[in-house]
């Protein structure tokens, strides 16, 4: 899955308008650790994307405590539920990689559709 940055960046690894490449939190492979930029949604709704700044266990429940970009404050507490994603790469915003974006978006869509109607 990839995503398109707007509003602020989370320098150095990601500035406004690069694709996110996003891993699902439904991956069986998922995993989040400390250093992570991960998307969650926010209590109020609406999503984010902060840096795990730490990772905790209260039981079997995870807790995240996440800081955003350029400040020192942690945020409140994200839990496992919230996440969606955590960006696993970052590719620059110009013509060949938007086109090529836009092409594995097309395919993938179209593999799903032919999935669905070849039974």
């Amino acid at each position: 899955m990839y995503l398109q940055g707007s509003g602020h960046s989370m320098e150095p690894n990601i500035n406004e308008g690069e694709y996110l490449v996003l891993q699902k939190s439904s991956c069986p492979s998922f995993s989040v650790n400390e250093g992570d930029i991960i998307l969650y949604c926010k209590d109020e709704g609406g999503l984010v994307c902060h840096r795990v700044y730490s990772v905790s266990c209260i039981g079997s429940i995870k807790k995240y405590q996440t800081i955003g970009d350029g400040n020192d404050f942690v945020d409140k507490p994200v839990y496992e539920n919230q996440i969606i994603g955590k960006i696993v790469g970052v590719v620059g915003n110009n013509i060949w990689n938007a086109i090529s974006i836009k092409i594995w978006d097309m395919s993938v869509h179209n593999l799903n559709i032919n999935a669905l109607f070849s039974k």
